[in-house]
């Protein structure tokens, strides 16, 4: 009997028979939540594996949208954070994907996006004045933001448009729109009003 321990509990057993000679294979397939977990099979020795979400799927990113999009609406901040799939969020996170799903799209990947650490903003501020990004400016805006994450690995305090300064916290609203509408309609919309 083979058993599999996960942080030094049993979670499942196979019995085999074996005849002289043999070998076989015993392969235990578990679902496990992000984390890191000390592995065990039979005398084995233990071995640490780190698990890491698969990646965002566009609908849970579409949900997460829309439950952010109505808590700003409704308070007028961002929350602190945002479970997406039992995974917390943070707004930095979230502005990461949004952008990164709204470029993907565009060039029409639908793919999950797999998730990155992004630190928060170190001064978040700017000043632009109210109206409408077409999907042209909206797209390289979004291109724009994923490289300064890339670079520096924290979102940006603010991004430029033809409007002006758009600080972080009206980025992540904005991007949140964009993505409900895309879930809604299937498409990205031709232009986002702030």
């Amino acid at each position: 009997t083979a058993e599999l321990k996960i942080d030094g509990i049993v979670v499942a057993n196979q019995t085999v028979t074996v005849g002289a000679g043999e070998t076989k294979t015993v392969t235990f397939t578990r679902t496990l939540e992000a984390g890191t977990y000390n592995i065990t099979i039979d005398g084995l020795a233990p071995v640490n594996v780190n698990v890491t979400p698969a990646g965002v799927s566009l609908g849970d990113l579409v949900s997460a949208a829309n439950t952010v999009k109505a808590y700003y609406e409704r308070y007028g901040r961002l929350p602190s954070r945002v479970v997406i799939a039992g995974q917390n969020y943070t707004m930095s996170q979230l502005l990461y994907l949004l952008t990164k799903a709204t470029v993907n799209i565009n060039m029409g990947n639908l793919n999950p996006i797999a998730p990155r650490a992004v630190g928060a903003p170190t001064a978040p501020g700017g000043s632009y004045r109210h109206g409408r990004l077409y999907k042209p400016e909206y797209v390289q805006v979004a291109a724009n933001i994923l490289s300064f994450i890339n670079r520096y690995g924290r979102a940006p305090n603010y991004a430029s448009t033809s409007l002006g300064r758009i600080p972080f916290q009206r980025l992540v609203y904005m991007y949140t729109k964009i993505i409900a509408f895309y879930g809604t309609n299937h498409r990205l919309p031709n232009y986002v009003t702030i």
